[in-house]
This record gives C-alpha cells, sequence and structure tokens, in this order.
C-alpha cells in the first residue's frame, strides 16, 4: 500500500460519518456509486449564545457523467447522510453543488424520524427549521447528476423567554397628575359571607340583580356578594359557580366607594382562573345610566377561556361605536391593569405599559368603578360543573389631578 494511499484510507476510517446509497433500482445496480469524498465536519467552539457552526464536505453522484447517470440509473438516488448534535434553537443549512446545472439535488433536516426542513432545485440550497437538543440528521441527495457539495449547518440556541414583570405592590400616595381618594390592599380576613360588613369601603351588586347574559337566556348569572366573595392572605376572592341550593348561576361585582369622579385613573392587580361559560368586566359606568349616550370604559375583559384579556372604549355618543385593543397578556398570571381617563383621551397599560390609547368620543360625565364579573353573553349557560376563582391583589383609584 502506498503512503498516500494509506492516509487516505486512515482518514476515511477515522471519519465516524456513513454515506449509505438508498433507493437504488436493480437496473442501477451495475453502476458503483462515486466514492464519498473525505468529510470534514468543523464544529467552532460554541460561544456563550450556544452558536455552533458545521462544515460538511463530500461527493454525491452516480455515473463517470452526469449523461450514464442519467442513462444508467434512472430511478437512482444517491444519498449522504450524517448526524451532528444541535441545542435547542434554530439551525440553518446552506448546500453548494459544484456543478450549478445539477438537478435535481436536495438537503433534508430531520430530528426523531420527523422531517423539520426540506429544500431541492439546483446550485445553492438554503433550508432553516427550528430544532430541539439532540442529534440533526443532514441528507444531501442527488437523483441524476454526479457533483460535489458543501453544507454548512448554523446552529444558534433559542433565547429564553423573558419573565413577565412582576408587578410591585399596591402604589402609596399621589401620582404625578394624579391624587390618591382609595386604596385597598385587603389585609383583613374575610370569610365567605362577610365581605361587605368587613369592607365598609366597597359596595356590590346584590342578591337577586342578574348579569348581561339575561340578553341572551332566561337562566343568567346572580350576583351574589354573600356566596361568592371573601378574603385571604391578602387577596379578594370572588368565587364563580352554579349553586344548587339556588339553581342559579353565581357571579359577583364589588364597587369601591369612590367620590363622584370626571376622570380618574383606577388601577388593580388581578389574576384568574380558566372557567368556561364566565368572563371578567371591570368597567366605568356613566352615573347617569344613559349608554352609549355618556360611554363606558371596560379593562380588563375578556371571556375566562385562557386567552388574552382586552380593553375597550365605548363612544359617548347616540351612535355608539369603540376602540379596542389587545391587552397581550392571559389572565392565568399576576398583572396590574390601569385605565387612565383624562380629558379628551383614555388610555390603557399593562403592568404600567401602555397597550393603546383613544381619544375618540371621550366621556366627559361622572362614572363609577365596578368590578365585574359574570357569565359569558351566550344563549347556552355554562356547566353546572364550571367553577372557579378570580383574585384581587389590591385596587387603587385617582382623580385627575394636571400639574
Amino acid at each position: 500500500m502506498s503512503e498516500k494511499l494509506r492516509i487516505a484510507t486512515a482518514l476515511l476510517a477515522s471519519t465516524a460519518i456513513a454515506f449509505p446509497v438508498v433507493g437504488a433500482s436493480a437496473s442501477a445496480a451495475a453502476v458503483a456509486p462515486t466514492p464519498a469524498a473525505a468529510v470534514s465536519a468543523d464544529l467552532s467552539a460554541a460561544s456563550p449564545t450556544g452558536r455552533r457552526v458545521y462544515l460538511l464536505k463530500g461527493k454525491i453522484g452516480r455515473g463517470k457523467s452526469a449523461k450514464a447517470s442519467r442513462v444508467a440509473a434512472k430511478s437512482a438516488v444517491s444519498k449522504r447522510k450524517t448526524k451532528r448534535r444541535v441545542v435547542a434553537g434554530t439551525v440553518s443549512a446552506t448546500a453548494k453543488f459544484a456543478k450549478d446545472r445539477c438537478a435535481p439535488v436536495s438537503v433534508r433536516l430531520g430530528q426523531n424520524g420527523t422531517k423539520v426542513a426540506r429544500e431541492a432545485g439546483s446550485g445553492q440550497l438554503k433550508a432553516k427549521a427550528r430544532v430541539k437538543k439532540g442529534k440533526l440528521n443532514v441528507a444531501v441527495t442527488s437523483a441524476s447528476c454526479r457533483t460535489k457539495y458543501k453544507v454548512k449547518l448554523v446552529n444558534v440556541k433559542r433565547k429564553p423567554k423573558k419573565a413577565p414583570p412582576v408587578p410591585s405592590g399596591m402604589p402609596v400616595g399621589d401620582l404625578p397628575g394624579w391624587k390618591s381618594v382609595f386604596a385597598e390592599d385587603f389585609n383583613t380576613t374575610a370569610p365567605l359571607g362577610s365581605f361587605l360588613s368587613t369592607y365598609s369601603n366597597f359596595g356590590a351588586y346584590p342578591y337577586p340583580w342578574t348579569d348581561t347574559s339575561r340578553q341572551e337566556r332566561s337562566n343568567p348569572g346572580y350576583y351574589h356578594p354573600g356566596k361568592t366573595l371573601s378574603v385571604a392572605s391578602g387577596v379578594l376572592d370572588a368565587w364563580l359557580h352554579y349553586d344548587s341550593e339556588l339553581g342559579r348561576y353565581l357571579v359577583a361585582a364589588p364597587t369601591p366607594s369612590l367620590p363622584e369622579m370626571t376622570y380618574g385613573r383606577f388601577s388593580m392587580r388581578l389574576r384568574a382562573e380558566k372557567i368556561p361559560g364566565y368572563k371578567i368586566a371591570p368597567l366605568l359606568w356613566p352615573d347617569s345610566e344613559s349608554w352609549p349616550d355618556d360611554g363606558e370604559i371596560d379593562f380588563p375583559e375578556g371571556d375566562l377561556t385562557g386567552d388574552p384579556l382586552k380593553a375597550f372604549h365605548h363612544y359617548a355618543r347616540a351612535a355608539g361605536g369603540q376602540d379596542q385593543f389587545s391587552a397581550g397578556v392571559k389572565p392565568g398570571a399576576w398583572h396590574v391593569y390601569e385605565t387612565l381617563w383624562s380629558p379628551g383621551k383614555v388610555e390603557f397599560l399593562v403592568d404600567g405599559k401602555s397597550i393603546g390609547s383613544s381619544t375618540k368620543y371621550v366621556p366627559s360625565k361622572p362614572m363609577h368603578w365596578v368590578l365585574q364579573m359574570e357569565t359569558q353573553i351566550e344563549s347556552t349557560a355554562p356547566s353546572k360543573s364550571a367553577e372557579g376563582h378570580v383574585q384581587v391583589d389590591w385596587v387603587k383609584a385617582y382623580t385627575y389631578s394636571p400639574a
């Protein structure tokens, strides 16, 4: 064995990559596959971000020429396969072939027996996919021609999701442009049935008032503070459920006792479980009871399906109309929701960040704040087994006080 042949043989033997040829027809068996060239696999040192780069090289195809390959192996496919370790994130594969007119060629990426990306054509190919931590299968194929190839794999670690901001405790005192007029941190325990007697700074819609679903069906929700509201561990809890004794769906609408207010800032820290058939809609409602003429402002509002909540500004005009905004957060986690109502403008904040504002037909008459929790406004009532909790950590209200 010559020295050159000995070195080449040792190099191939040290390469842990197998390149089986698959899919060849019986008629193509006589055509020997082109021997694979030495394959290099450069792995750059993983950066702090987890970026990895691999370079794969080789030959692919059948016969001594493209013409011979087409004639002798019409249905044959030459395939080169390898595996590389990747981190969870994205991987991009750029495949270059020596002959621009070599077609069809393809590059395929797979994980756990599932294809994650594939590109086919001629010349240069690019494929990109999201991948999990583990092994990535890379396959380069040619159905008709013989060519050299290079495949560059770039694996970038997925950036961890930023944890949602943790809302701070209840603000103390005034804010620039706003004067504090109401604050409740719920530090006194109140068992079920004693909320209103314990918290004299609150009212609530009384039983047997019915919720808005009465517009759609004969068995709506009934407000019942005695059977829904309690306080424990510094949190106001509203238990929304079907009461078999009364044979009714029970909901809640506590109301902070505020002075007459035209304009103000209304803040609350809230979370809600997923409760099929129920919703929340804390709102500012006109003291005049004239709707839609004097407007309405709802935040946060949404069915308790687990989907993101929304904000609504209903125009203060006889023709109605509204602006709405997505809160961008789901009700299951704690968030601070704020409505800022000032002359000519309504703005909504989540955890201190604005999600939208409206300047159309802004209410300009006194309104009051209701922490409304209801059944969904649908023709079908909730399941009698559906029940869950809406919790409020604190509430605070300010009057508009420009400098």
